[in-house]
């Protein structure tokens, strides 16, 4: 019965990733600037415009041209790009491994501390330990990643010079240095996830202390550590919730951190396709990220039917 549920789980996400293939096509197109006149230069001629927009198929029809995308993306192939002609799809699979490894370890690092600490300060609750996390969730929650960002490359790379400023190693070239590589902006983006995990689970935890199952448990003299785990079992869906949004959001919050930290990941690369208006790699790269976040959120709604029965 779980595996059937699984599966139509995986069948239901189908029109999901329809619907956000015509939305990404969509947005593109609605984008001000002719590609063709980018890429022909202000001094061309209109013969000239005309002819680069033919040879790149941009005077079809908008459902012809969506239906030679799709195809080409059911097969793997996300197309070239405008200026360079070079294939998207092994430049991508050359990328999201760099944006990947931050953002792993960045929701490791949330994971982690938000977890502990949000346990802690709801086991604590008004007390001295429950208001100084909670204060240390709140720097961390109004603290921009950007900012923080630059802050540890001034503490760790300038004047301790134990971490690289900046630059990027794929995990499958050379897994030590790609860690290496990533520990400063992942740490940059994991303290704002820490401290909105962190807040949620103290919540959860506060309530989850106070129900009636929890007051049995201290009726038949369990100890502190047993009714902590179980009341940090029932605030399960609460954590589930907030750890798919920090992790969506981190994907998101990469454009920025990986243009502080001079990374060559999605991030980075999607900023400059939208300088030259290089339409497929905006598609791809787009694509690829509302993807990432499709396969998370099915993730955690499977979680949600694993740890809490009555979901199922």
């Amino acid at each position: 019965m779980f595996v059937g549920m699984i599966a139509r789980r995986m069948v239901s996400v189908l029109p999901t990733l329809l619907l956000a293939s015509i939305l990404v096509f969509m947005l593109i197109q609605i984008i001000p600037g002719d590609p063709a006149v980018s890429i022909a230069g202000e001094s061309a001629t209109e013969e000239q415009v005309e002819a680069i927009r033919q040879q790149l198929g941009l005077d079809r029809p908008l459902v012809e041209q969506y239906g030679s995308w799709l195809g080409g993306v059911l097969q793997g192939d996300l197309g070239q790009s405008l200026f360079t002609r070079e294939a998207i799809t092994p430049n991508l699979i050359r990328t999201v491994p760099i944006t990947l490894t931050v953002v792993l370890l960045a929701f490791v690092f949330a994971l982690v501390f938000g977890i502990v600490g949000g346990i802690v300060a709801g086991w604590r609750a008004n007390r001295v330990t429950d208001r100084v996390t909670s204060a240390a969730f709140a720097v961390g929650h109004a603290m921009p990643s950007f900012w923080l960002g630059l802050i540890l490359v001034v503490v760790f790379a300038l004047n301790l010079a134990v971490l690289p400023a900046s630059g990027s190693v794929s995990i499958f070239d050379d897994p030590a240095e790609a860690i290496r590589y990533s520990i400063l902006p992942a740490v940059a983006m994991g303290v704002v996830g820490a401290a909105e995990i962190g807040r949620q689970v103290r919540g959860a935890m506060i309530t989850a202390l106070q129900t009636d199952s929890v007051r049995t448990l201290y009726a038949k003299g369990l100890s502190q550590r047993r009714i902590v785990w179980h009341a940090f079992r029932n605030s399960a869906v609460p954590t589930l919730t907030i750890a798919g949004l920090v992790f969506n959001q981190f994907l998101g919050a990469t454009v920025v951190i990986e243009a502080v930290f001079g990374m060559g990941g999605l991030g980075g690369q999607i900023m400059h396709a939208t300088l030259q208006k290089d339409y497929p790699i905006i598609q791809g790269i787009v694509l690829v990220t509302a993807t990432m976040v499709i396969i998370v959120n099915l993730i955690v709604d499977i979680l949600y039917r694993v740890v809490d029965p009555r979901t199922r």
